[in-house]
């Protein structure tokens, strides 16, 4: 009696574990083939694009978040070797020109054109105030001219963080 007992609990200990085992959720790679995944994180990167526009309201507002002290002059600025005009702001004692084009595409067919170092065509001579930073964010390029190096660090890391919330 003991042993039919002690089988049929077996046999039901066995039946609750394999139902167990059933019953859980499938992992991530058993849900999704890779090709759904690549999607799913492809239309995650497009909607943060979307969301990742630039204007000089959005501009002021990150830096001034970030501590800076920012002030728009209200003067328009145009750079020969860019195609659409900036605006010119204060940043805790800088200049930052400020280019907000209509695409990322626009954007990139200008900044290929620049050398990262002088913020300028290789083959043009620019007599910047101070040393200038070039800095890229989707459709955003702006030209930082400053001496402290620390201060160019810190509006580039403001101007490149995603707008996801996340102050750097």
């Amino acid at each position: 009696m003991l042993l039919a007992v002690t089988m049929s609990a077996s046999v039901i200990l066995a039946t609750s574990c394999q139902q167990a085992e059933d019953a859980r959720p499938a992992t991530d790679s058993q849900k999704i083939d890779s090709g759904a995944a690549r999607s799913a994180i492809a239309a995650a990167e497009s909607a943060a694009t979307v969301l990742d526009e630039w204007n000089k309201a959005e501009v002021v507002k990150r830096l001034s978040e970030a501590g800076l002290v920012v002030s728009a002059r209200g003067e328009e600025i145009r750079q020969p070797f860019l195609s659409v005009p900036g605006e010119l702001l204060d940043v805790s004692e800088s200049q930052l020109q400020l280019f907000i084009y209509p695409s990322t595409a626009a954007r990139e067919a200008d900044s290929r054109k620049l050398d990262p170092a002088s913020a300028s065509p290789p083959n043009m001579a620019v007599s910047w105030l101070q040393p200038p930073h070039l800095i890229v964010s989707g459709k955003l390029l702006a030209i930082h001219l400053t001496h402290n190096e620390h201060l160019a660090e810190r509006v580039a890391d403001v101007l490149t963080a995603r707008h996801s919330g996340v102050s750097p």
